[in-house]
């Protein structure tokens, strides 16, 4: 049973250290409407880049989040002028994206 205990808590500590969160940013832009289910969205702010993915922007992809619905997260930030932050893969790029950050979660900063 010890070890059992050892192995979870070693597997839920290394899902929380997968994913950073970045600062808060407002949006410039969201681009939506790819074959392949991804959502681009753009900062006005510097990328935050833990895994040394190319800089420029943040893919929200149908293999590490629900798209839809952080679409509608990101549309309602961007209607209400409101700063998001996401969280960002340590671990993976969006390399079929080009290799941007690959966003697993986001949320609207009040």
């Amino acid at each position: 049973m010890k070890y059992l205990a050892l192995i979870l808590s070693a597997l839920f500590s290394s899902a929380t250290l997968a994913n950073e969160w970045s600062p808060s940013f407002e949006i410039r832009e969201v681009v939506a409407g790819y074959k392949g289910g991804f959502v681009i969205v753009l900062s006005k702010s510097p990328v935050h880049n833990p895994n040394n993915c190319t800089d420029g922007a943040y893919v929200v992809h149908p293999n590490s989040a629900n798209v839809d619905h952080a679409l509608s997260v990101l549309l309602s930030a961007e209607a209400r002028g409101k700063p998001i932050s996401v969280a960002v893969s340590t671990s993976n790029c969006a390399t079929d994206v080009n290799n941007y950050p690959l966003v697993t979660r986001l949320k609207i900063v009040n």
